[in-house]
């Protein structure tokens, strides 16, 4: 039970979204322009959308 909890959470990747969360932080207090908060935001979105579709074995849809 333990063990497949750890898979499961590597799956997921923390990283990323402690990464996402730090950028949205920094974009609240102003460091962060909106125009690079949004091109970052639909790239982040793309690539998790794919790695999503390879985990769970979907077809890539372009």
């Amino acid at each position: 039970m333990k063990d497949s909890f750890i898979k499961i959470k590597d799956e997921i990747a923390l990283g990323p979204l402690l990464a996402v969360l730090l950028f949205i932080y920094l974009v609240s207090i102003g460091i962060v322009p909106w125009q690079l908060f949004i091109v970052a935001m639909l790239w982040n979105f793309d690539a998790v959308t794919i790695r999503w579709r390879k985990l769970l074995k979907l077809p890539l849809v372009k």
